[in-house]
């Protein structure tokens, strides 16, 4: 009965250990990285709003934002993604509020402009700048930090 025990613990801490280094290996990848990728960009998306599991490709990431209306056109994973293209998604994902024209609109040039209003985006920044990974992470957590549900 012991050995049961142990073993379905250490199962478990296993898969947990396997679940966090995927997580892990995918921040990692993100921030090393020169241009950031519309996968990249999709998956961290997908993963926060819940829609793909942390071991998901970024192909199905991409299918689910995709599904939610994210965007009009499927984009290629491995295209770099503009600053203004990665703003939309953020607004999306944190169903970010507060721009006439990006509620009439919801294109990517007011998310870009929304952002920038709120301070998350350098009021110098070319709308179409391609992110390194390090800088679209950088947007993403401060979306989260300042729009998530239950933030102050």
């Amino acid at each position: 009965m012991k050995k049961i025990t142990i073993l379905s613990i250490a199962f478990a801490i296993f898969c947990t250990t396997a679940t966090f280094a995927q997580s892990a290996d995918r921040l990692t990848e993100m921030i090393k990285t020169k241009e950031a990728s519309w996968g990249q960009a999709c998956y961290f998306s997908a993963v926060y709003s819940g829609f793909v599991s942390e071991d998901a490709p970024y192909a199905d990431a991409i299918t689910a934002l995709n599904e939610k209306g994210y965007f009009k056109s499927t984009p290629n994973e491995d295209a770099p993604i503009s600053l203004k293209d990665y703003a939309n998604i953020c607004v999306k994902t944190f169903n970010i509020k507060g721009s006439l024209f990006y509620t009439i609109f919801k294109t990517p040039r007011y998310a870009f402009r929304l952002l920038k209003a709120n301070g998350l985006i350098p009021s110098s920044s070319d709308p179409s700048k391609i992110s390194t990974g390090h800088e679209a992470l950088d947007l993403f957590t401060n979306c989260m930090d300042k729009y998530r549900e239950g933030a102050e």
